[in-house]
């Protein structure tokens, strides 16, 4: 509804009165309106657009008010009047997220934008103003009035611009001022700054200008004691915090969060950023960790905050409150966050942005590519480069890097990184790891790729099928890249309709107790729990060294991936320390050691009953437990169904062997043409499986359709059929 130019006695544009419910919302509209002659009304406010008395239950929002200002004549009036009941309880009059802007042309105008009364009532009644934009488009300026009564509590979180407040006092925070203290926990907390309205009043957000009423509504505005990420009555339509005004900024822009917490460290990444050539101050590592939304990570007076690192081809570093260096967050980035030990700590930050691609966020500049890209971008592995490190197992020199994963929805890992999974041999995240098996003996040839000492096998891989693992938004993972090129790519591929799965959380361990550190080194169990009664097997298993647990993992079968905190040291006395194993059964309430276990030997491939000690970790660590000492072989030779079937593009193949036999695994179309040998080698007796990533021996992606995949062993081959749906 529009209202223009309308003249009454006590309103030029709407009068509301009564119990209610009553509401007044949803755009509309008013223009030149004001009151005239006789009109006057005990316990109401003569008003040029709204006039509100006696009223209960009211909500007015999402309106606009422009220059209600009666014409050439002075006192201008009131553009909004407000009061309560004089003798009877209450509920609130609700005047929320409205926008009013007036232009006077004289000074001491006598022009109030809004004049309120809240009387005594049965109980004190109240009067709500909250989020709104309450703006003098000059300098003549205009007042909110609070008349004989008791004093406001809740008006909050509106912008004023060139108000003056008249019979009650308030917080006012300016932030273009660096002198002016934000402090949003204070009562009457309002900020006092331009609006930056567009021509049609909506909050600009361009390369030059972000409007201080975007995202900085009240985060609490329904008073539920929820945040407003986890509130969506405390959310624009589009899932973001209230904007302050009648109307919602119309960019696509995200709001998210992380919680942080002092007994994990976080990784983490920020999907949502404000990154243009135009104003870099908004994608700063000190304007997004700790200026934005009060997030306060590098406050030096009440620390919290250990440490922030991040690495990304080159581009590596560490932030601490003392030291904040400059660096730019980018969708693309990941980030390591750690919090300073103690008593339980818990810390939310939130962000606010765009997608790369969208608006005010073109990517990531690379000088490589002389451009941005809204891809990930990383360089091959160069000795002189701190953040590349060589294979100890391989030789074989790889860079380590920190992805942000910033699609909407989750991914597996190998969907996700489906272009590069050739040429990377570890995927790690803050709560699992994929390690990808090398080839043992396997001396190089010339000529020969990085990605030739390495099988298709990934320790771990049992993880991603039985608990459908996966990397979720605002989430980042540590690669380590073998290519010997350059590499441009996007997560998920170039699949238009990538194969989102359901968000993943991992069952973490309860009964041990360990500190992470920023790095872990991947733990690959394998147990038999056929050997224990039902009720009385164990749920949890722990790393020990020297008493102390360095890491645990909850048990849901015989294959298990656990995180060890521990780093190897120049110190000969510190990698000589043994490992020890221990497991909780719940049904006794106690924990004990394995007795024995199996180590594999990472240059043969053999497994060897022996104590592992901290040396023994040089990438990953793989071992067989076994309440007797002695791990039994699978009772016969299998091959089992490829999961996921049908699958789009990754898939896992699992086998059991009874014997050490020479195996190989190849693929097949329904004519029978080979397409791809994924493993060829001697393999110990156990249980193994090898990953197809829906490719040809040559790189190429294969079609969709039904494909074989055989196992042949010199006495006997295996065949199953498995279908590839795109």
């Amino acid at each position: 509804n529009t209202f223009t130019n309308n003249v009454g006695g006590l309103s030029g544009g709407l009068v509301a009165t009564g119990t209610g419910p009553i509401r007044i919302t949803k755009d509309n509209k008013f223009f030149g309106n004001t009151y005239r002659g006789y009109g006057s009304i005990a316990n109401a406010h003569r008003a040029n657009a709204l006039s509100v008395y006696d009223a209960s239950n009211i909500v007015i929002n999402n309106n606009l008010f422009v220059n209600n200002i009666i014409p050439s004549s002075i006192p201008y009036g009131a553009v909004i009047g407000l009061t309560t009941y004089v003798s009877q309880a209450a509920m609130p009059i609700r005047f929320i997220n409205n926008t009013i802007v007036n232009t006077p042309q004289y000074s001491n105008n006598g022009l109030s934008a809004i004049k309120f009364r809240i009387n005594a009532g049965v109980d004190v009644q109240d009067i709500h103003i909250k989020n709104n934009i309450i703006s003098s488009t000059n300098s003549n300026g205009c007042t909110i009035d609070s008349d004989a009564g008791y004093s406001p509590v809740s008006i909050n979180y509106n912008i004023l611009n060139n108000i003056s407040l008249s019979g009650f006092n308030a917080n006012l925070y300016n932030p273009t001022d660096p002198n002016s203290v934000y402090n949003p926990s204070a009562p009457l907390f309002n900020y006092q700054c331009d609006p930056e309205l567009d021509a049609n009043y909506y909050p600009k957000w361009n390369t030059s200008t972000k409007s201080y009423s975007i995202d900085n509504g009240n985060p609490d505005l329904n008073a539920n004691g929820i945040p407003w990420y986890l509130d969506p009555d405390d959310q624009d339509p589009d899932g973001t915090r209230k904007d302050i005004g009648a109307y919602h900024n119309p960019d696509h822009h995200i709001n998210g969060y992380h919680r942080l917490n002092n007994y994990e460290v976080k990784y983490i990444s920020i999907p949502g950023v404000e990154n243009h050539p135009g104003n870099q101050g908004r994608n700063t590592l000190q304007y997004v960790f700790d200026e934005y939304g009060g997030n306060d990570l590098f406050n030096t007076l009440n620390p919290i905050l250990d440490g922030i690192s991040w690495i990304y081809n080159s581009d590596t570093g560490e932030a601490t409150p003392d030291i904040v260096p400059l660096h730019y967050v980018h969708s693309q980035n990941g980030y390591k966050v750690q919090l300073l030990s103690g008593e339980t700590l818990e810390k939310d930050i939130v962000y606010s942005g765009f997608y790369p691609g969208y608006n005010l966020n073109p990517g990531m500049y690379h000088a490589e590519l002389n451009d941005y890209t809204t891809n990930h971008f990383i360089t091959a592995p160069d000795q002189m480069d701190e953040n590349c490190e060589i294979d100890p197992n391989t030789g074989v020199l790889f860079r380590k890097t920190y992805l942000g994963y910033y699609l909407p929805e989750s991914l597996k890992p190998f969907d996700a990184l489906l272009p590069i999974l050739d040429d990377i041999k570890a995927i790690m995240a803050e709560d699992w790891a994929l390690v990808r098996v090398p080839i043992f003996g396997y001396e190089p040839q010339p000529g020969d790729p990085p990605s030739a000492s390495y099988t298709d096998m990934w320790l771990g891989s049992y993880l991603m099928n039985n608990e459908n693992l996966a990397i979720n938004h605002g989430e980042m993972v540590e690669v380590h890249y073998i290519g010997s090129n350059d590499v441009e790519f996007k997560l998920g591929g170039e699949n238009p309709n990538p194969p989102f799965t359901e968000f993943y959380t991992r069952q973490m361990a309860k009964h041990f107790f360990f500190e992470e550190q920023l790095g872990y080194i991947p733990v690959f169990i394998t147990m038999d729990l056929n050997q224990y009664e039902d009720g009385n097997k164990p749920t949890e298993i722990a790393l020990f060294i020297d008493e102390v647990c360095k890491g645990a993992a909850v048990i849901k079968d015989g294959e298990i991936q656990l995180n060890a905190h521990i780093t190897n040291s120049d110190d000969l006395s510190e990698d000589l320390k043994e490992v020890e194993f221990r497991l909780y059964f719940p049904a006794k309430s106690a924990s004990s050691i394995v007795p024995e276990y199996a180590v594999l030997n990472l240059q043969t491939g053999v497994y060897e009953s022996k104590t592992a000690r901290v040396s023994d970790f040089k990438g990953f660590l793989s071992v067989q437990l076994n309440n007797t000492g002695e791990i039994p072989p699978p009772a016969a030779t299998q091959l089992f169904q490829n999961y996921p079937n049908p699958f789009n593009p990754v898939t896992s193949i699992k086998y059991d062997l009874a014997e050490t036999s020479q195996v190989r695994m190849d693929i097949y179309n329904v004519r029978g043409q080979h397409v791809k040998t994924l493993l060829n080698q001697e393999m110990l007796a156990g249980t193994h499986s090898v990953v197809w990533d829906g490719k040809d021996g040559q790189g190429n992606s294969v079609s969709s359709g039904v494909y074989f995949y055989r196992m042949t062993m010199p006495n006997k081959v295996l065949t199953n059929k498995m279908l590839l749906m795109k």
